[in-house]
């Protein structure tokens, strides 16, 4: 941007995994970060893909 600010992505969703196992923290995580962001309206899910050992 000319005036040196950053322009934010259009973000709707973010999807995150494969896990080892999904006990929600990192959802929790994401969350908060995108409220420190100030990103509103954004989807957070795991990917529902098995982890492989």
């Amino acid at each position: 941007m000319p005036d040196g600010s950053l322009a934010k992505l259009p973000l709707k969703r973010i999807i995150f995994g494969p896990m080892l196992r999904d006990d929600g923290t990192v959802a929790e995580v994401l969350d908060l970060m995108l409220e420190k962001y100030q990103f509103s309206g954004v989807e957070v899910e795991s990917a529902n893909i098995p982890y492989r050992l």
